[in-house]
């Protein structure tokens, strides 16, 4: 079963900070500033604004007229949002089409973004909110530094004759394509399907068949269920109690994950990886 972050698009920085406080001490108002607006970024961390929440499409700072009025100066777009006193916020995630109709019912929701909402709630109603299907992240009661990603320079100098790249150099490109479209033949590996534990089995005939030092399906249990984790060892040569372990999650999820999930990026290449580095010697 695959562990995936909650929210792909968040920066969660330091937002689940205050979690277990007793209550919520909101701000009267936020404002959802639209993040990509060239250098709103900038503008926010220059001026030294805190922030709530902050995805790769918006952040939330609290509202003042000064900072209305910083905003209009530099071409921001923003949208304020009043709140209620004493509850706390969260963004949640919705996966599937259904999700939103679910969670309006049992909370108000302050404004959606894609599949994206920004909802006020009691513990209570988050834990039902969960149980409907949305994937939630509680946002923090104290605000925190605007992020801004680290700068990129390229091109980067490349070194010859690199242990990567020689391990590169091992790795065919139809060898790859074909594994990842072997993944994607099984039409769906959400988790709970049978076809993912079709995958799994195909995973472990596939590390049988290279005669690994040794192959296992780790079982565990989860949710009332069991899953498991195909395991494969190769014993190094050089270093052999030396432990590298690489990895991806197998299983893939859609707006129909039942009959349609081939999952070619999210992770079929990570679980291609896995595989093809247990082909090199």
């Amino acid at each position: 079963m695959r562990l995936r972050n909650l929210f792909a698009s968040l920066t969660l920085l330091a937002l689940l900070a205050g979690l277990s406080g007793p209550s919520w001490a909101s701000p009267r108002s936020l404002l959802r500033v639209d993040a990509l607006t060239p250098q709103a970024l900038e503008v926010l961390s220059f001026h030294g604004l805190r922030m709530y929440g902050q995805t790769d499409r918006f952040v939330l700072v609290e509202d003042s007229p000064e900072v209305q009025s910083l905003f209009s100066a530099q071409g921001l777009s923003f949208t304020d949002l009043s709140l209620s006193p004493d509850l706390p916020l969260y963004l949640v995630y919705l996966p599937r089409p259904g999700v939103l109709e679910k969670v309006s019912s049992l909370a108000p929701v302050l404004f959606v973004d894609g599949r994206m909402a920004l909802v006020q709630m009691d513990e209570q109603t988050a834990l039902r909110v969960s149980q409907a299907g949305g994937e939630l992240v509680r946002l923090p009661e104290v605000p925190c530094p605007v992020y801004l990603p680290s700068g990129r320079g390229y091109p980067r100098p490349a070194l010859l004759d690199t242990f990567v790249q020689r391990l590169v150099g091992k790795v065919s490109p139809d060898s790859i394509r074909a594994k990842i479209q072997r993944l994607q033949d099984f039409r769906t590996r959400y988790s709970y399907s049978d076809s993912c534990r079709a995958a799994e089995q195909y995973v472990f005939n596939y590390f049988t068949s290279l005669g690994l030092d040794s192959v296992a399906l780790d079982s565990f249990s989860y949710g009332g269920q069991i899953w498991r984790n195909v395991v494969g060892t190769r014993l190094g040569r050089a270093s052999p109690r030396a432990v590298v372990i690489i990895c991806g999650h197998m299983d893939a999820t859609s707006e129909s994950p039942d009959s349609l999930a081939p999952g070619a990026e999210d992770n079929g290449s990570g679980t291609m990886m896995a595989i093809e580095a247990a082909l090199q010697n």
